[in-house]
């Protein structure tokens, strides 16, 4: 009723039994006419692209997580496991305890995106000190569902070690 009347009130022409027959003003909000369900599907179909995009998101954080807890436990599988087929893969021998830190990346579509995540890489000797920093420059790719890296690129310092000459 209060739309009908909003629409007299801009031009609207109404026949003798009051039914809306022709509206004179362009400058009408055409989504108040829309049946509710449509508005409501397009509503629900942007929370359902969020929601995807979030949950995504989250697995994308949980790659270099997944790959430090791996690491430590020298589970050469797990961290297989953490990339796409075709991907290069190396292992230094080290007894590794890495701390990640820092994590950026950005979404290059629905099943693409890159970013980088910082570390301190700690080894034992009298108890974990930190031996290198650096960062992971990291694509990844959504293979059946699932994210994983494609590619992983390495850049670190080697610091020196406490009795080493250099400290």
């Amino acid at each position: 009723q209060t739309a009908v009347r909003d629409f007299v009130d801009r031009g609207a022409t109404m026949d003798k039994k009051r039914r809306l027959i022709a509206v004179a003003s362009a400058d009408l909000d055409t989504e108040r006419l829309r049946p509710p369900s449509r508005r409501v599907g397009r509503e629900l179909a942007k929370l359902r692209r969020q929601v995807v995009e979030m949950l995504d998101r989250e697995a994308i954080r949980q790659l270099p997580i997944a790959y430090a807890h791996f690491a430590r436990a020298k589970d050469v599988e797990g961290m297989v496991g953490l990339y796409a087929k075709g991907a290069i893969f190396d292992v230094p021998e080290l007894d590794p305890w890495p701390f990640i830190h820092s994590h950026y990346f950005e979404m290059r579509g629905s099943d693409r995106a890159e970013g980088f995540v910082c570390f301190e890489l700690g080894e034992e000797g009298g108890g974990p000190q930190v031996s290198q920093v650096g960062c992971y420059r990291d694509d990844y790719v959504k293979e059946n569902g699932v994210w994983k890296f494609r590619t992983r690129l390495l850049c670190a310092i080697a610091l020196p070690m406490p009795g080493s000459g250099f400290d």
